[in-house]
This record gives C-alpha cells, structure tokens and sequence, in this order.
C-alpha cells in the first residue's frame, strides 16, 4: 500500500480487546521515514483478522471502509505534491482528521544560518571577526555532519540529548578532533540553541542534562634547567638566536604571540621606579600590566635602537618551526610552540617562586582566578607540596 514516498499499514491492536473480543484497527501512516498512528474508530476479531493482507477475512464492510481510508490518504499526499507544498506525516493527518496544519517550525540549520548573518552586523561592534569565524566553522562542520545523517530538515523543537552525542562522534571520527576540540565546538553549537530558546523556538533546553567530558590536558612547559640551557646555549644560526630571544622574553613576561608581535616602545612604561610592559591583549580585551623582570628588561634593551623597539619578528607559524628546530639542537624533547613560553612565565618563572595565584591571574591577563587554577591547578598542588616541606623542616 505505497504511493511514491508514502506508506500505510492497518495493524490489529490485539492487547486492547473489548469484552466482546474484537479488537480495534489502527492506522499507521509513515512518510519520508516518519511515522504516526491513529484509530480507524473500526473493529474486528482477531481469529478473521488477515495481517498479512491487513484486512478482514469476513467482514467486507471493514474493508471497503479501510480502502476508503487508504484513498484519501494517498488523494492528500497527491494534493499537498501538486500544491507543490513542503508537507510532512503530521501536516497529511491534521488534513484527513480536518485538524489545521501546524506551521513547519524553524529548522535547526536555517536558525543557525540567520544568527550568523545577525552575529555578522556586529563584528568589531559587539564581537570579534575571529570569533565570528569560529562560528562559521562549526556551522560547515554541522551542515555536514546533518547531511551525513539525512537531517537537513530537522526542527529545533525535534532536537534531543542525542543530537549532541552524535554530533561528538562525528567531530572525532570523521573530523579527527581532540576532545577539547568538541568540547568547545559543542559548547558554541549550544549558545545558538540557547539564543533559540530565548526567542522562543525552544520551550526548554534539549540538551539539560548532557556533560561534556573532562580533559586533563598536560601543561607542557620548561623547567628551570632547560629554561637556563636554552639562555646560555650559543647558536650558530642568528635566525634561530633571534628566536630564541624572543621566546625567552615571553618566558619572563607572559607574553602571547598576539602581544609579542605587537610589543613596541611606548608599551614599556615606568611607574614608581619600576618598568612595566602596559599593552591590551586581543583575545581577552584587558589591558595586560606586566612588571619588567631584569632578564626581560635586558632582552629588550638588546633590540631597542635609537629608543625603537624592533624585536626580530616572523609569522608565528615560522616561529614555531624554528622552535623545533631549537628543541632538537638542545635535545628537549617537548613539543615548543610559542605558548610554552607563556606556561614557563606561569609556571617555573612565577608559581614556582611562590608568587600568589592573584598576582599571576592579573598578569596572564585570565579574565578570573578560577581560569588559572583551572589552567596551573597541579603546579599549584606541587608548590603547596614544597612549602609545606619547608614548614616541616622548620617545625
């Protein structure tokens, strides 16, 4: 019993008997892979019932009746495709019980699609180009992952918990992404439903309830020894010199790439015989006071020219390709990026000094504490570990 995409099946429902042990007719009616049910309002004994024909083997007045059925359903489906109408299983029942069609509700791609361009209004008003990009990344990552899944249609009032663990299985078996990865694509796809939700697509969160897994993800930075080798280590290559320069600053000062790359004269400013490094970092939007440490203020003494910063800079995809040319001469067998620098700076540099979580949070530039003890939790635990020692000793 199919017309093209639309199939009806009468199913005997055998467990509801009346007492004159008859049992009513439903219909099932499924279209586009969807399916709904309703009761015919007929009935028949399940001794004459014909499953495999769906119909009554004695009464023919139940079976002219379900062929009625069958017609019109199918004359609906015809009628909706020559009206040339988007039509689902719902929209075909609400017309042969004569309900209203209920309006086709906001797809999920098509209300993504509408906050990008609403989020694209405001770059460099309310937020940045790059977080604007981030967003489009994960949207082509979502259009394809729904395509794969035969979902392009699917309503935000159909989404639930699963969605996302399908989502994450995806992202880290066809896209390769590391969990830290998926977490932060999951935890923006998730401020789009929100933003859904608050202008009233969503009556609640189908995703309440669903917890993102957890990443212990090794902080990788240099220890006191190796930082001092890479100091005193003469290089033959002025290239790789110069980078190393620059590395070590950041080692003393925090530094991000961002900053570094930006760093000119008039961001060393003195206040109350101390010098700082004053300057906004990008990513955050705070204005990052670093005090100068003697080793910083000597590196920067060595590239200011006629009162000029010029520090040697290059592309950080450049920088960090020297830098693994560095590990290997000095035989570190760490994975050098740039951002080490910064985790030296936080690390052996400042928390290993006994220098207050506080005091490092406001010159990382972290928006809160709670982000550097999330960040140095575990060199924290092995600071108070060593102090504790100390006090021991004492005691």
């Amino acid at each position: 019993m199919t017309t093209n995409n639309l199939k009806i099946r009468f199913v005997l429902y055998k467990s509801r008997r009346t007492i004159s042990g008859n049992a009513p007719i439903h219909c099932r009616v499924t279209y586009n892979k969807k399916r709904k049910s309703f009761a015919t309002g007929l009935f028949t004994s399940q001794k004459d019932w014909n499953s495999k024909n769906q119909q009554s083997e004695k009464d023919d007045i139940v079976n002219q009746k379900l062929e009625l059925i069958k017609r019109k359903l199918e004359e609906i489906e015809l009628y909706l495709k020559i009206k040339n109408q988007d039509f689902n299983v719902d929209s075909i029942l609400a017309m042969f019980l004569n309900k209203p069609i209920e309006e086709k509700g906001k797809t999920v791609i098509s209300f993504y699609n509408e906050f990008l361009k609403r989020q694209e209004d405001l770059i460099g008003k309310d937020i940045k180009q790059i977080t604007w990009n981030k967003y489009n990344y994960i949207y082509s990552h979502l259009e394809e992952f729904l395509k794969s899944k035969s979902l392009l249609n699917i309503e935000l009032k159909e989404l639930k918990l699963n969605f996302l663990s399908d989502f994450e299985y995806f992202l880290k078996s066809e896209k390769n992404n590391k969990q830290i990865t998926v977490n932060k694509t999951l935890q923006r796809f998730r401020k789009v439903i929100k933003q859904a939700q608050i202008e009233g697509f969503l009556d609640k969160d189908p995703f309440l309830g669903y917890k993102v897994k957890k990443v212990n993800k090794q902080i990788v930075y240099l220890k006191q020894s190796e930082l001092k080798k890479l100091e005193e280590h003469k290089f033959s290559s002025n290239r790789l010199g110069k980078v190393r320069d620059c590395f070590v600053l950041c080692c003393y000062t925090g530094l991000a790439y961002n900053e570094m790359s930006r760093l000119e004269s008039k961001h060393i400013q003195t206040n109350s015989d101390v010098k700082w490094i004053i300057i906004d970092r990008t990513k955050t939007e705070k204005t990052l006071e670093i005090p100068l440490l003697k080793k910083a203020e000597d590196l920067i003494s060595k590239y200011t020219f006629d009162e000029v910063l010029e520090l040697p800079i290059v592309s950080n995809q450049r920088f960090n390709s020297y830098l693994k040319e560095i590990a290997e001469i000095l035989g570190v067998e760490k994975n050098l990026t740039h951002h080490v620098a910064r985790k030296t700076f936080a690390t052996t540099v400042l928390l290993e000094n006994n220098i207050p979580i506080e005091i490092v949070s406001h010159v990382l530039g972290h928006s809160n504490v709670k982000v550097t003890q999330d960040h140095y939790g575990k060199i924290l635990s092995s600071s108070v570990a060593k102090a504790f020692k100390k006090l021991n000793k004492g005691l």
